[in-house]
């Protein structure tokens, strides 16, 4: 089964089954256990600032492993530059594409 997305205005296709879902659903857990992390990572000091970065990383990273599973290759770099550039807004309309994805309802960027 085929479910479509539209995010900045642009239709993307995702793959619903079984085995999609299951990948999804890991990715999912993924990307919920890295937020805790973000979020617990003290303000930015001097000790501390090299630790949100890789956090940022990690995130950006992950971010791209489930554009590309879910809506395919290139799809998060034409979103990424869209956003703004910016790490969280993509890792949260990453997460909508994720519970989307999984049954959830549409979200703040997803139409």
């Amino acid at each position: 089964m085929k479910k479509y997305v539209e995010i900045y205005g642009k239709q993307y296709e995702m793959e619903i089954n079984k085995l999609k879902v299951g990948k999804y659903e890991k990715l999912a857990k993924k990307h919920q256990k890295l937020q805790k992390k973000l979020i617990n990572t003290p303000t930015p000091d001097t000790s501390t600032n090299s630790l949100k970065e890789k956090r940022l990383e990690q995130t950006k990273r992950l971010s791209l492993d489930i554009f590309n599973e879910t809506l395919g290759e290139g799809v998060f770099e034409e979103v990424y530059k869209k956003s703004g550039r910016s790490v969280a807004k993509v890792a949260e309309i990453a997460e909508e594409v994720l519970n989307y994805a999984r049954g959830k309802k549409k979200g703040k960027y997803i139409e």
